[in-house]
């Protein structure tokens, strides 16, 4: 008895070690558990199209580095005639290519896949602050009562962003958020200024819809808030939210998305197609 007794045990362990590693595997490297696992891939490519006018060129675009519900792999950039580099700084990584002459148009092509995953978290740096409103009379009247109605029924930023949310999304709004809906180009921009205005600070970020085999794309303006802790993104018919699986967030930094310095009629837009690949071919080495 005791001989299988310790027979048993050490069955019992060698099996607890082997699955003990096969999860750490899996945790480090992405290496699936079942052979001939596969998963759904994003190839996407940015175009940036403009005008040269006859000297130095320099086009610089953002570019996604911590995207929720993605990681980014097998980076490349097509651009005949020009220097390019991915330059990291405050703003964020940037695609940037330079010319010393061009002429003309101009056609800059960066692309990437993207596999679902968790990225590492965004290391938040200086902590942010809410940026000024600067509203008419009538305006700042209305903006107090709205937010006064919010935080009435609201605990924290997050609840207080999804009541403001409901109160500007209602069917029949009040007469104090229709006259700032009435004043403002649209519910984002509108609850990006109420939320300033509360002492909460937000951000612009522009999410990528992903839907297979589209050309001609362009980028949704978002907004993001910060809660002490994290950014969070915020539906303005809705409040905060998780992003959705079919929406990436290509840009989240303060800066412009595309800047082009030698050139005038800059475009941007987005081609992208879906593909199933084995999914060790993204494991980590």
């Amino acid at each position: 008895m005791n001989s299988r007794a310790t027979v048993g045990f050490i069955i019992t362990v060698l099996i607890i070690a082997g699955v003990s590693l096969a999860v750490l595997r899996h945790l480090q490297t992405g290496i699936p558990f079942m052979p001939g696992e596969r998963t759904s891939v994003w190839l996407v490519e940015a175009r940036v199209d403009f005008v040269a006018l006859g000297g130095p060129v320099t086009a610089s675009l953002s570019v996604p580095e911590n995207t929720p519900g993605f990681e980014i792999a097998g980076e490349q950039a097509a651009s005949a005639g020009y220097g390019f580099s991915i330059v990291e700084g405050e703003g964020g990584r940037r695609a940037e290519w330079n010319r010393r002459t061009a002429n003309g148009n101009q056609s800059l092509y960066f692309s990437a896949n993207f596999f679902p995953g968790s990225p590492p978290e965004e290391v938040i740096g200086e902590i942010p602050v809410a940026q000024p409103v600067f509203w008419g009379d009538a305006e700042v009247t209305a903006a107090s009562a709205v937010i006064e109605a919010a935080k009435e029924r609201s605990s924290d930023s997050q609840s207080f962003a999804r009541e403001l949310a409901g109160l500007l999304s209602a069917t029949q709004p009040s007469q104090n958020a229709a006259l700032l809906l009435a004043r403002s180009e649209n519910a984002n921009e509108l609850l990006g200024k109420l939320l300033n205005a509360a002492d909460i600070p937000t951000r612009e970020v522009m999410g990528l819809p992903l839907e297979d085999a589209r050309r001609r794309q362009t980028l949704k303006s978002l907004l993001e808030l910060y809660d002490g802790e994290q950014w969070i993104l915020v539906d303005p018919d809705s409040g905060p939210m998780q992003a959705p699986e079919d929406l990436l967030l290509w840009h989240r930094s303060g800066q412009s998305v595309l800047d082009v310095t030698g050139g005038r009629s800059s475009r941007l837009s987005f081609s992208m197609i879906r593909q199933s690949v084995p999914a060790v071919q993204f494991a980590v080495d």
